[in-house]
Parts: structure tokens; C-alpha cells; sequence
């Protein structure tokens, strides 16, 4: 379902996700089957890492964020993850940085309509 949703290169990395919503739900179903794994947040986190999570850039995060359920299974995830384990491998690497970057984003988005907020 992730390859269909995504535009890749010969060297899988993500040039642009294609469909938003069908992207954001294969996330969230491997963040929900990753919560589910009965090993170590090792095991979780190298499961995730057999993923390719490698973008080119980051343009379709904002966009990602608005995907209902996206932020909430990766907040949830990253707390039961192992940032340690196999920390040299790129795809784990790949995992974390689209993951915070995805709930920082969301964060941010938090924090500036809060402050609009204040400021009324």
C-alpha cells in the first residue's frame, strides 16, 4: 500500500507522496502492528526500519500533519521505540527523523494558535 501512495527513485527514496490519506493510513497501520509486537522497543524500532522512510525532502510533511490519526500514532509510537537500536542503519535513522519531524510539525502548528489565541 506505501509504494502506491508514493512517487520513489531506483534508490527507494520518497520524491513525493501521491496520495496523502492512503500514505498516512499505511503509517498508522504499521505503527499500530509495531505496538502490537510482543518483543523488546528493539524489536519494534528495527521492524519500522525494514521500511523505507527515506524522502527527499521534506514538502509533504505540512500536508501530512492535516491526515487524521497521522500525529497521534507517531506520538504514541516513538515513546515505546528504541532510538539506540541499530541507530547506524539508515532506515532507522530515516524513521525517527520523519517521525519527529511530523509531531514537531504538529507541535508547532499547537503553539502558533495558542499564541493567535493569547493575542485575541
Amino acid at each position: 500500500m506505501l509504494k502506491r501512495a508514493v512517487k520513489q527513485d531506483s534508490n527507494q527514496v520518497i520524491l513525493a507522496v501521491l496520495q496523502h490519506l492512503l500514505f498516512a493510513q499505511a503509517v498508522i497501520g504499521l505503527c499500530n502492528t509495531a505496538k502490537a509486537f510482543p518483543g523488546t522497543s528493539a524489536d519494534r524500532t528495527q521492524f519500522l526500519g525494514t521500511i523505507g522512510w527515506r524522502f527527499a525532502d521534506q514538502a509533504d510533511f505540512p500536508v501530512l500533519t492535516d491526515q487524521k490519526g497521522l500525529f497521534n500514532a507517531l506520538s504514541t509510537i516513538l515513546p515505546l521505540l528504541d532510538r539506540q537500536a541499530d541507530a547506524d542503519l539508515g532506515n532507522v535513522k530515516a524513521f525517527f527523523a520523519f517521525a519527529n519531524a511530523i509531531v514537531q510539525l504538529e507541535l508547532n502548528r499547537w503553539e502558533a494558535q495558542r499564541q493567535r489565541n493569547l493575542q485575541e
